[in-house]
């Protein structure tokens, strides 16, 4: 059972990490890294396409087991120096026909944490992206939330780039506390995404409408529902990005 994490969160399109150590050399050797973004399923509106590290793609996916149940494997480790996290882009890819315009990646830090106890809770940083539709930027009780964000177009079957390199003080003020040396790893989770209508799509969770009786609230949208073709750009691989994407 997981504790959930501790988190924190920046309304931004790009941002970076590296904690810095007082007294280390400029560039350290270099050294093993990976990136976990776990195992996509069909159903998922947004998904991670693929990664950069500079101009190499790396890979961040999970594999299920050909045979039977196990638990999954983890994307292999890559060599890398101490100021990877400053050059990695992550591009997202909307499966949907539907035009988002508000969303949220969170990054882990497993290095802080497994989150199998309150104890060991990971700390976690969530980057949003875009700005809510008046419709979904309500609370629980119904009243507006403010307004934050810049506006945000992310149409349907096509990529967005989030470039992790302008946000080094936020991400390292989130983390340096507890995390004083250099990151080996990093999750990275498509979280959350609204669309233009106020329809969002959660991870490991269905699609959903604003509740019109209860403003503030969510209706789930029938089991299996999909805006769009959901065999479409699936498996990931099959995935073809633009050039210049």
């Amino acid at each position: 059972m997981l504790w959930g994490f501790n988190r924190a969160g920046v309304g931004a399109l790009s941002l970076v990490l590296l904690p810095v150590i007082a007294g280390a050399p400029a560039r350290a050797a270099q050294a093993e890294r990976q990136l976990d973004c776990g195992v996509p399923v069909r159903n998922q509106a947004v998904v991670i396409a693929k990664v950069t590290l500079g101009d190499t793609e790396v890979f961040c996916h999970g594999v299920l087991p050909q045979n039977g149940p196990g638990p999954w494997q983890r994307a292999p480790a890559f060599m890398a120096d101490d100021d990877w996290p400053q050059n990695l882009t992550i591009y997202l890819f909307n499966r949907t026909d539907k035009t988002i315009v508000w969303g949220m990646i969170t990054l882990g830090f497993p290095q802080t944490g497994d989150g199998s106890t309150r104890a060991t809770a990971m700390r976690t940083f969530e980057l949003t992206l875009g700005r809510r539709p008046a419709i979904a930027n309500l609370d629980r009780a119904g009243r507006p939330m403010p307004v934050e964000g810049a506006p945000l177009s992310f149409r349907g079957e096509r990529a967005l780039a989030v470039h992790l390199g302008d946000y080094i003080s936020q991400i390292q003020h989130r983390i340096s506390d507890v995390l004083p040396v250099p990151v080996t790893t990093i999750s990275v989770i498509s979280s959350m995404f609204i669309f233009e209508d106020g329809m969002r799509w959660s991870s490991g969770a269905q699609f959903a409408v604003p509740d019109q009786d209860s403003p503030g609230r969510w209706k789930p949208m029938p089991f299996g529902y999909f805006p769009g073709d959901v065999h479409a750009n699936w498996p990931v691989k099959r995935i073809k990005l633009d050039r210049g994407q």
